[in-house]
């Protein structure tokens, strides 16, 4: 699963751990305050879910975003491209599509072609 999130965040922001927030999409993971919510909401160590400015501060850390996206991904987890398996390309099409729409076809989109192109080059070094 490492390795399947490696190419997601490759995906989404080219894995910019710097990153903070545009257009309401923060983190390595351009995670939305809406999807951490479903994720759980969950904190850095020591916060809080109800304290101001918990959603930033987890979803610009990278463990943080990397469990917000974890969590995500394991409660809408389902077979989104009809091959008979949840692997990573349903994970892939789950954090970037949504938990309810997974099935829409991205095959034009720049983020998965970076995706795919990733989750290959992994399947090589890995057999």
């Amino acid at each position: 699963m490492e390795l399947c999130m490696g190419c997601i965040c490759e995906a989404t922001s080219n894995c910019n751990l710097t990153f903070h927030c545009t257009r309401g999409l923060c983190g390595p993971f351009l995670i939305s305050r809406i999807y951490w919510k479903e994720a759980g909401r969950p904190t850095i160590p020591g916060d809080h879910p109800n304290n101001k400015g918990a959603y930033i501060r987890c979803v610009t850390e990278p463990y943080c975003a990397a469990a917000t996206v974890h969590r995500y991904l394991a409660r809408y987890a389902q077979d989104c491209d009809g091959n008979g398996r949840i692997d990573c390309e349903d994970y892939a099409k789950i954090h970037y599509m949504g938990g309810r729409q997974c099935t829409i076809h991205m095959q034009q989109l720049g983020y998965y072609k970076v995706f795919k192109e990733c989750h290959k080059s992994i399947q090589q070094l890995t057999g």
